[in-house]
């Protein structure tokens, strides 16, 4: 029987063969997105940018980067579609990708002819907000609405409930505001009852297939 610590040994092992481990999350695109976080689900020396590829609330689900760490081996053990991010060569053309209406959501279907391995991105926008008294405000924008209020014309509303305590009242914005797409993973199999069970304690190490 082989646990959840033979499989991570095998998806190191596939990181030799593979591109090299990543060092920074490309998230401007959900195509950027899904290639980052293949790359570094196949280099465990890549965990903290395969971190950076999951949206706020997955992180907050799992409590921070410990309990993913924990989560991560749970969700390669019980859900072998994973693989599918490594074994498909071609990865963009194997790709479909959705952008719902709203704009703020997509849904990437990634096939190899046998099996269907599904994931749900969010758009959570890097923003930099530039005050009149020249203080500079970065954060990640976790609520999004888009809406088109006219042909040519888009209207982004980006809510963070951090700048409530950091904003004041009376701030007066320059006419600078920068906007930077950051796509991310909201939902794939297998994800919640993997966040339950890392939030449980449950040893890794321990599970037996």
């Amino acid at each position: 029987m082989r646990g959840a610590a033979s499989i991570l040994a095998f998806f190191a092992g596939l990181a030799g063969c593979a591109t090299p481990c990543p060092t920074e999350a490309q998230l401007e695109t959900p195509q950027q997105t899904i290639a980052t976080f293949r790359d570094a689900l196949a280099c465990d020396s890549a965990v903290n940018v395969e971190y950076r590829c999951l949206s706020d609330d997955v992180k907050d689900r799992f409590g921070g980067f410990q309990g993913y760490q924990i989560g991560r081996a749970i969700l390669l053990h019980d859900n072998p579609q994973l693989m599918l991010l490594l074994r498909v060569v071609d990865l963009d053309a194997r790709t479909k990708i959705t952008v719902l209406p709203d704009g703020v959501h997509a849904i990437a279907r990634i096939s190899d002819g046998d099996q269907v391995f599904e994931l749900l991105l969010h758009n959570e926008p890097e923003y930099v907000l530039h005050l009149a008294n020249g203080q500079v405000l970065r954060g990640f924008a976790t609520d999004v609405d888009v809406e088109r209020t006219a042909d040519d014309e888009v209207t982004i509303r980006v809510v963070d409930d951090a700048l409530k305590t950091t904003l004041p009242a009376s701030a007066e914005l320059k006419r600078r505001v920068d906007l930077r797409p950051r796509w991310v993973i909201a939902e794939m199999p297998r994800l919640v009852d993997a966040i339950e069970r890392a939030r449980n304690g449950r040893d890794p190490r321990k599970l037996q297939e």
